[in-house]
């Protein structure tokens, strides 16, 4: 049973800024800013801002003032001053409200209690499509069912608010990502900025699940050479780095309008499985199979449980992960797989 604890408002006077903290909290046993946001249900936040400017052009790489106020299922609530600037490639042309990323002052949180994790990136709703978002969010949750090497991730309902009036409110669903970092020091590793190794120098266990994975939810997105839609964390005592991977928009389980495989891709479009996988241990990826198999409840309930998916898209995905089962619970099918691979470039 979970419990709550009383929630003291903590008024920081100098900056104008406030924020709801638990009791006896240390900096040593801080929450993280992220931390305090994660629950089942949707976030409720509201980010005030100047979006008209923020949204006219969307090359434009300097940050800007921005209030980020939330309420949490509990009724608690909090707010905090933040810079507020565009991110992504691809998606901050595309989308009609291009990703976020919010950063907060590491010092003040500190003062506050809480670790000194600055930075959190917002996955917006990139089209009117509420689902497309929705169902990127099922494919972080699978991976965290499937490993604690991934991104923890929270879904919110964000109100976006133009501070001068311009722009008239509009609230659409997000992600919240946890930060890098956080993600590293939560796994007792470091992140491997510029290094770049070879998949032969990865760990084995993680590389196998992070290609079957990718498999499952038709990814083809990724690539280790030059670590796109991966990061690289050196966990402690391990001699080889371990591949996290985030980014899903262009899986085959979303099935987003923009998405398209890359050309040196045998495939036509992203609902297409390929398996990018370079090892040639077939036995030891049986193992990594039977992890799938022995998560295949809990994966197709997580299509179910989902707040805010429709019916028609708990369908989808939930046929297009038992597609996946159909071939890795059949041995000709699991054999053809295994041979239709190629290197992963």
């Amino acid at each position: 049973m979970k419990t709550y604890f009383t929630i003291i408002l903590v008024a920081l006077v100098s900056t104008g800024t406030y924020l709801w903290l638990r009791p006896n909290q240390t900096n040593q046993c801080a929450q993280s800013l992220f931390d305090t946001f994660v629950q089942e249900q949707p976030l409720e936040m509201t980010i005030t801002t100047d979006f008209s400017t923020l949204l006219a052009d969307r090359n434009i790489k300097e940050a800007q003032a921005a209030t980020v106020a939330w309420t949490l299922a509990d009724g608690s609530a909090g707010q905090w001053q933040a810079d507020i600037a565009l991110r992504g490639k691809t998606r901050r042309q595309y989308c009609s409200f291009p990703p976020l990323k919010l950063s907060f002052d590491s010092e003040q949180l500190q003062d506050a209690g809480l670790k000194g994790y600055s930075n959190l990136k917002l996955v917006t709703q990139c089209t009117d499509n509420e689902q497309l978002l929705l169902k990127e969010y099922l494919a972080y949750r699978m991976l965290n069912s499937l490993t604690d090497k991934s991104f923890r991730v929270q879904i919110a309902r964000v109100t976006y608010q133009d501070r001068e009036g311009d722009m008239a409110p509009v609230t659409q669903y997000a992600i919240i990502l946890e930060n890098t970092q956080e993600m590293a020091q939560r796994l007792e590793g470091r992140m491997l900025e510029d290094e770049q190794p070879a998949s032969k120098q990865i760990d084995a266990e993680q590389y196998r699940l992070l290609t079957v994975f990718q498999y499952m939810i038709g990814n083809t997105d990724w690539n280790l050479a030059d670590q796109h839609n991966i990061k690289m964390v050196q966990l402690e005592g391990k001699s080889a780095p371990t591949p996290v991977p985030y980014d899903f928009d262009y899986a085959g389980l979303v099935n987003a309008p923009y998405a398209k495989p890359h050309p040196q891709m045998p495939i036509d479009h992203v609902t297409q499985r390929f398996f990018q996988w370079r090892g040639k241990d077939c036995e030891s990826l049986r193992h990594t199979i039977a992890i799938f198999k022995a998560k295949k409840a809990e994966l197709l309930q997580l299509c179910h449980t989902i707040q805010g998916l429709s019916e028609s898209s708990r369908r989808q995905v939930a046929g297009y992960l038992n597609e996946f089962y159909q071939i890795i619970e059949n041995d000709e099918s699991l054999a053809l797989m295994l041979r239709s691979r190629q290197v992963a470039s």
